[in-house]
C-alpha cells in the first residue's frame, strides 16, 4: 500500500529481525573493513557480479540508525503523503484510529535493524552492538549484495518513482532487492553451518528481540514478505522454505532488477512472471478527479496489490502475531486483477474510493465473502474516525469483475455518493 511503512520498506536492512547482542569487543571501522576485505570475493561468486569499486563502511548506533530511518522517509515521501497513508490504513481498519504508524515502525525497526546501506552514499552501516565475528560476517554479506546490486542497476533510481506512483509495484520491487540480499546470504550461511564456521546457537541468538503480541500485521508483515517471498520469487517458487535454499542464477537476479515484477501477485505467484503461458500483468485502472465536488481535494491515489488486499480481506480474528513464517496472502486476495483508490479529503470528512478488478467469477465471489467478514471492524473505525458519522459499503458490478469500495469518516452516505460520483475511473484489462 501507498502507507507510511512503505518509505520504511525502503530502507535496504541486513539481518533482518536480528535483536542486540551482549556487549563485548568494541566494534570499529577498522573492524569492519577488515571483515568487508574477507567476504567480498565471496559476495561477488555467489551473487555473479564485479564490484566498480570498493564499498565504504561505517559503525553506527541505534539513535543514528532513527535518525537516518527519518530523514530517507522524509526524502522518499514527502509529509502531506506520509499523512494520507497513515489515514488510508486506518480508514481500512488495518491499525488501530488512534496509532502513530510512523513512530510504531520506526519503534519496531529499532529493534530489529542490524546494518543498513544507503544509496544515496554507496555505504553500508553496522549498528554497533553487532561485534561478534560471525553475526557481523553474515551482516555484511547481505549489505554487500546490496551495494553490487547498486552499483549494476541503481536501486533508487528505480525504487523513488515507484513510491510515488504505485506502491504495490514498489513493495514487489523491493521483495526483489532484499530477495538478492537474502539468497546470497543464505547461501554464504549454509556451508559455514556444515562446516562449523559459524553456529546454530549465534544465528539463534541473534533472532528476533521484544514483545509484539499485538502490533498489527500492517507493521511487519510487508517486511517479512520482502526478505521471505523476494528469495522465494528469485528462485521462482511461491514456497518460502524452499527459497531459503535454493541458489537463484545470477541471470534471473538481473532480469527481475532489468524488468522488476510489477506487482507483489507476480511476487507471491512467480509463474505470473516468470512463465510466458502464465503471465498475468496487473489490469491498468486510470483516475480522472478533474471535475471533483466543490470543497473536495484529492489527497492520495495509488495501488494497494495483493500483499496489502490481504492483510485487508483477513478477517480481525484471524489476524497474525508477529511469526517467522507468517501468510503473507489470503484466498480471497489471491485472484487480485488489478486496483486504484483515491483518497479525498474536506476538512476533517474522508471518503476512500477503491476499485477492484479480479481474475475470474469465483475469485470475485471470494473478495466479496471477505468484505462481509471484515465489514463490522471496519464499520467500527469508519465511525470513530468520524465522530460518530461513517460507514464501509461496496458495490458489486453486475456485468463485469470489478467490486466498488467506499468508506467514509465525517461524511453522510447521500454527500459521499456525490462526491464519488464526481470522480471517474477508467478501466484497461490488456
Amino acid at each position: 500500500m501507498a502507507t507510511t511503512h512503505a518509505a520504511a520498506l525502503c530502507l535496504l536492512a541486513a539481518a533482518p529481525f536480528l535483536a542486540s547482542q551482549d556487549e563485548g569487543e568494541e566494534l570499529t571501522v577498522e573492524k569492519l573493513e577488515e571483515v568487508r576485505d574477507e567476504v567480498v570475493a565471496d559476495v561477488e561468486d555467489l551473487r555473479g557480479g564485479s564490484f566498480e569499486h570498493p564499498v565504504d563502511v561505517f559503525v553506527t548506533n541505534k539513535e543514528a540508525f532513527i535518525e537516518y530511518a527519518i530523514k530517507r522517509t522524509e526524502e522518499m515521501q514527502p509529509e502531506d503523503q506520509r499523512e494520507a497513508d497513515q489515514e488510508v490504513a486506518k480508514l481500512l481498519g488495518l491499525i488501530p484510529v488512534d496509532m502513530d504508524l510512523l513512530a510504531t515502525m520506526f519503534e519496531f525497526l529499532e529493534s530489529q535493524v542490524g546494518g543498513f546501506y544507503d544509496p544515496a552514499e554507496e555505504a553500508f552501516y553496522v549498528v554497533d552492538t553487532f561485534s561478534e565475528p560471525g553475526i557481523l560476517r553474515v551482516i555484511l554479506v547481505h549489505e554487500l549484495t546490496h551495494a553490487l546490486d547498486d552499483q549494476m542497476f541503481g536501486i533508487d533510481t528505480i525504487l523513488e518513482p515507484l513510491l510515488k506512483t504505485n506502491t504495490d509495484a514498489a513493495v514487489a520491487f523491493h521483495a526483489v532487492v532484499e530477495g538478492s540480499g537474502t539468497t546470497v546470504m543464505n547461501q554464504w550461511i549454509m556451508p559455514r553451518l556444515m562446516k562449523g564456521e559459524i553456529s546454530a546457537a549465534e544465528l539463534a541468538k541473534a533472532g528476533a528481540d521484544g514483545d509484539f503480541t499485538g502490533m498489527p500485521e500492517y507493521i511487519w508483515l510487508p517486511l517479512m514478505h520482502s526478505y521471505l517471498q523476494g528469495a522465494a520469487f528469485l528462485a521462482r517458487t511461491d514456497s518460502v522454505m524452499a527459497g531459503a535454499m535454493a541458489k537463484p542464477s545470477a541471470a534471473d537476479i538481473d532480469r527481475a532488477f532489468e524488468s522488476p515484477p510489477r506487482s507483489t501477485e507476480q511476487v507471491l505467484h512467480p509463474e505470473k512472471y516468470w512463465d510466458e503461458d502464465s503471465l498475468d500483468e496487473p489490469h491498468s485502472i486510470e483516475l480522472d478527479a478533474s471535475a471533483l465536488a466543490e470543497g473536495w481535494n484529492l489527497l492520495r491515489e495509488d495501488t494497494l496489490g495483493e500483499v496489502n488486499m490481504g492483510l485487508f480481506t483477513r478477517a480481525p480474528s484471524d489476524r497474525q502475531e508477529f511469526s517467522a513464517l507468517p501468510t503473507f496472502t489470503t484466498d480471497a486476495a489471491a485472484g487480485w486483477g488489478g486496483d486504484r483508490f483515491a483518497l479525498l479529503g474536506n476538512e476533517d470528512a474522508r471518503i476512500l474510493h477503491i476499485v477492484t478488478t479480479w481474475d475470474s467469477e469465483t475469485d470475485t465471489d471470494e473478495f466479496v465473502e471477505a468484505l462481509e467478514g471484515v465489514s463490522g471492524h471496519v464499520n467500527s473505525g469508519a465511525q470513530k474516525l468520524g465522530e460518530g458519522e461513517g460507514a464501509f459499503e461496496w458495490v458489486r458490478s453486475e456485468d463485469s469483475d470489478e467490486v466498488r469500495i467506499t468508506v467514509r469518516a465525517g461524511v453522510s452516505a447521500e454527500d459521499a455518493k456525490r462526491v464519488v460520483a464526481s470522480m471517474k475511473f477508467g478501466v484497461s484489462r490488456e
